[in-house]
């Protein structure tokens, strides 16, 4: 796997409909045939799997750019509960069980579809990038 992250802050298996604004897991955005390898963007901190990607003037790159750009690509966004304030439920995870239930999701589904051998690219931003070092250090 290729780790790309950026950090400055601080589960079964899910298959969301990108519609789908409140689920948590693995939002599938692109899935050629052909796919060699599987890019995992991972939104920070109070983040979201798809407006945390997505620019002032609409465009959702992991799926609207990306796909042209890297076309045997699938792709996911991963979306974890990352809120500082607000909800009913106390944030009460820590990076560790959010890379857990990413590395979760992804043996699930990898093993589903018969490509765990694939190559993987993370993309993550803030926190992300903390739970994509986390499944890292712990994949070893």
């Amino acid at each position: 796997a290729i780790f790309l992250f950026q950090s400055c802050c601080f589960a079964a298996l899910t298959i969301i409909n990108p519609s789908d604004a409140g689920a948590l897991g693995l939002n599938l955005l692109a899935d050629p045939l052909d796919a060699e390898l599987d890019i995992i963007a991972v939104h920070g901190l109070d983040g979201h799997w798809r407006k945390s990607w997505t620019a002032e003037n609409g465009v959702f790159w992991l799926q609207d750019l990306l796909p042209t750009r890297v076309p045997k690509a699938r792709i996911y966004s991963y979306s974890h509960d990352s809120r500082t304030r607000g909800g009913d439920v106390p944030f009460t995870l820590d990076i560790s069980d959010h890379g857990n239930a990413l590395v979760s999701d992804l043996t699930i589904e990898r093993g589903l579809t018969a490509t765990e051998e694939r190559p993987i690219i993370f993309v993550a931003h803030s926190l992300g990038g903390l739970i994509v070092k986390s499944v890292r250090k712990d994949n070893d």
